[in-house]
């Protein structure tokens, strides 16, 4: 599967990862407003999990093909179509490493290995993280999607086959906007110059 019939597949899951990632971190932000609490770099990232946990399970019905994951420590692990995805923080904005995690490993090796979904997913053609990380603002950064090689030999370290910035919803409306507005000018260019060529 190439990576353009990834994202074409992914496109409609896009803006509602975004819209689930930044109100649940909006939600962890203000947890720690309202508790008067000094903000917790460990505690946050397993807030947001939890937050987006609950919203992803809410909209699971919703969007029909999506599948949500029931992992420990409210991990994000769901199937959307034939694509089975993770989401992780990092503080890079690189893919995490594996560690001592065998699940982890054999997930980013292309294994199918799933436990945990209350009903069965949908088959699964291919694995892909979702990264997300925030700036010393606390403002979440662009999310991007990272798709690993599979056939890597066990004894070789995890690698990338390719990495891709995935736009956010409000800037691919004003690019289409523009692009919209670009077309409509050279239309409406077009047919004054036939008007003008018609009178002359």
């Amino acid at each position: 599967m190439t990576q353009d019939e990834v994202l074409e597949g992914l496109a409609p899951f896009f803006p509602v990862v975004y819209e689930t990632l930044e109100s649940a971190w909006q939600s962890t932000l203000d947890f720690f407003d309202h508790e008067s609490r000094p903000f917790d770099v460990f505690l946050a990232p397993g807030l947001l999990r939890w937050w987006a946990k609950q919203e992803f399970t809410r909209l699971q019905p919703i969007l029909g093909d999506m599948a949500v994951e029931d992992l420990a420590n409210n991990g994000l692990s769901l199937v959307y179509r034939q694509f089975r995805l993770r989401i992780w923080k990092t503080p890079d904005g690189q893919l995490p490493d594996s560690g001592q995690s065998l699940t982890r490993d054999a997930f980013l090796r292309q294994k199918q290995v799933m436990f945990g979904f209350m009903e069965e997913p949908l088959p699964v053609a291919l694995n892909l993280a979702i990264l997300w990380s925030v700036d010393q603002e606390q403002r979440m950064d662009p999310l991007k999607l990272v798709c690993t090689k599979a056939d890597v030999a066990e004894s070789a370290p995890i690698q990338v086959d390719w990495a891709y910035e995935i736009p956010h919803p409000a800037v691919a409306m004003e690019t289409c906007s523009v692009d919209t507005d670009q077309a409509s000018l050279g239309f409406e260019s077009l047919e004054t110059g036939e008007q003008e060529k018609g009178t002359s």
